[in-house]
C-alpha cells in the first residue's frame, strides 16, 4: 500500500486545493471492484479510505457500490438499481455508518489535512480533524487476515482513549505518544478520540519500525475531478492486489 504516499504527494504538486478533488472506488463505466476481487472486506477497506480521505468521496454519482454490484465489462457493469435497491444490505449499512460519523465531525473534517501515520505493503493509517481526533486504519490483505502496528509520534496525551465506530467495545489507549492498532479478519477501523487530550498536528517520524515504515507511499482509487478531469485508479489496484496475486494476474 506504499503507493498512496507518492500519489498524495503528486496530487499536492498538481492541484492548488486537493480537498476539492473527487475519489471513488468503482463506477458503472468499468468493471466493478468486486468483479476483480470478490472479497467484500477488501471493498470495505477501500471504501473506508475513500470516505475519510482528503477529497470529496463520490458515491452518490456512481450508483451500485452500496449494493455490492460485481458486474464486469459493459453492459455487466450497468446493473439496474431498481428493483434491487436495498437499504438493509451489509454494504449499504457500512457506508451509511461511515457517512453518519462524518456528519458528527462536521466542517472540521473538510478543513483538516490528511496526516499519514503509517504506510507499508499491507497496512495504511492516517489521521484527520483538529488535533487529529480521527484515526483510520486499513489493510489490503482481505478476509481472514490479521495485522498489528504500534504507531509512534501520535499527538495524544497518555491515557487518551480512541474508540472504533464499528465496535464500541474496541478501544485503544495512547501511551508515550504511541497507539497499537490490531486488525482482525481484515476489517478496516475508524477510531475517534472519546476522552483525553490531543494536540495540534505533529510531524511524522519516517524512520523504519519493526512492522513497517510510516513515511512511504500507498495507493488508492483516486478519481480526480478538477479542471483537467484526471482520473486515477490506484486504491482500486492496491486493495485487489492480494486477489490478483492468487489468480496469478499481473498487477496494474
Amino acid at each position: 500500500m506504499k503507493q498512496i504516499t507518492g500519489r498524495l504527494s503528486q496530487n499536492a504538486g498538481l492541484f492548488k486545493d486537493v480537498i476539492v478533488l473527487g475519489g471513488f472506488v468503482d463506477n458503472h463505466d468499468n468493471p466493478r471492484f468486486l468483479n476483480e476481487n470478490g472479497d467484500w472486506t477488501a471493498l470495505k477497506n477501500a471504501l473506508a479510505y475513500t470516505l475519510m480521505a482528503q477529497w470529496i468521496p463520490i458515491l452518490v454519482v456512481y450508483y451500485g457500490t452500496e449494493q455490492a454490484y460485481n458486474g464486469g465489462n459493459d453492459p455487466g457493469n450497468r446493473e439496474s438499481l431498481w428493483p434491487n435497491y436495498n437499504t438493509g444490505s451489509d454494504m449499504y449499512k457500512f457506508i451509511a455508518q461511515v457517512n453518519t460519523f462524518r456528519k458528527t465531525i462536521g466542517d472540521d473534517i473538510f478543513q483538516s489535512k490528511q496526516q499519514e501515520r503509517w504506510a507499508d505493503d499491507q497496512f495504511y493509517a492516517f489521521t484527520r480533524g483538529t488535533g487529529e481526533k480521527v484515526l483510520v486504519a486499513t489493510t489490503n490483505q482481505g478476509s481472514g487476515s490479521s495485522q498489528q502496528r504500534t504507531i509512534p509520534n501520535m499527538p495524544y496525551s497518555d491515557g487518551t482513549v480512541l474508540q472504533n465506530i464499528f465496535n464500541s467495545s474496541d478501544k485503544i489507549y495512547a501511551k508515550q505518544g504511541r497507539v497499537t492498532v490490531r486488525i482482525q479478519n481484515g476489517q478496516p477501523k475508524i477510531y475517534h478520540v472519546t476522552s483525553g487530550e490531543s494536540h495540534q498536528q505533529t510531524p511524522v517520524d519516517t524512520s523504519n519500525d519493526s512492522s513497517g515504515s510510516p513515511g512511504t507511499l500507498v495507493g488508492i482509487v483516486v478519481g480526480l475531478l478538477a479542471g483537467v478531469g484526471l482520473t486515477v485508479g490506484v486504491f482500486f489496484t492496491i486493495f485487489r492486489f492480494r486477489k490478483l496475486q492468487q489468480n496469478k494476474y499481473e498487477n496494474i
